[in-house]
């Protein structure tokens, strides 16, 4: 691959299926954190399209060819580093059989998480393969889930919803006027579904709106949904009662 490539490459090998140092030459001093952590640092002070083998190779003060010992593609890179920033979750309030509370505590963690590293929203969510920080969040996440009436497949299903759903959240607020999430947005949405909404032909719509007029500040939109999701993935229609 080019060193100045920016977009990774579905059918890369992932980093994961690899020996941590490669069989030629001789061991590398750097370990797989070391590279994540200098890439995470190049990617956090300059964007994605920075990092590249030789910028990590330089914030390592070695040569770009050093890093093939430890990856074999900017791909793999990228690989680490999405993983690496999975090590920032903290798990020592999130107990098992905590379940709503506990994900919601892990959404918010990894709403932050995007918020300090918004590369990350660059890099596709389909590895093939999952490092061992995501092996570790998605223990824990469906740890939280242990004291409810799911099934186990059920269980691996709300925290894949969860999880992406963050992703979509975060990639509206990481837009200019942070998109759908924004006051601004939401309100200019209602003044305009409200001048051309007839009751006659829309009436549930019309009904929502004439509700919705008066009603409160409805506040933190990230946390407004997704705590009605989490709630409702759980406890379904008791979500309501």
């Amino acid at each position: 691959m080019n060193d100045s490539d920016t977009s990774p490459t579905a059918a890369a090998p992932s980093v994961w299926r690899r020996p941590e140092h490669g069989s030629r030459g001789p061991t590398s001093r750097w370990t797989r954190d070391d590279v994540a952590d200098a890439g995470v640092h190049v990617a956090d002070q300059h964007g994605l399209a920075a990092v590249t083998m030789r910028s990590v190779a330089s914030r390592l003060g070695t040569a770009g060819a050093s890093l093939y010992r430890i990856v074999d593609s900017r791909d793999q890179l990228l690989e680490l580093m999405a993983d690496r920033v999975n090590a920032e979750f903290d798990y020592s309030t999130v107990g098992a059989g905590s379940g709503t509370v506990g994900m919601r505590s892990l959404a918010r963690q990894g709403r932050a998480i995007y918020a300090r590293h918004r590369w990350l929203l660059e890099i596709p969510d389909t590895a093939p393969v999952l490092g061992p920080n995501a092996m570790d969040y998605l223990d824990r996440a469906l740890g939280t889930l242990s004291s409810t009436d799911l099934t186990e497949r059920a269980k691996l299903e709300v925290v894949g919803i969860v999880s992406g759903l963050v992703r979509v959240l975060a990639l509206g607020e990481a837009s200019p006027g942070r998109g759908r999430l924004s006051p601004e947005w939401q309100a200019a949405m209602a003044d305009h579904l409200r001048a051309t909404a007839v009751s006659e032909s829309h009436p549930h719509l019309a009904a929502v709106l004439a509700a919705d007029r008066d009603a409160a500040d409805p506040g933190d939109g990230f946390e407004r949904v997704i705590g009605l999701v989490i709630d409702l993935s759980v406890h379904g229609s008791q979500a309501w009662e």
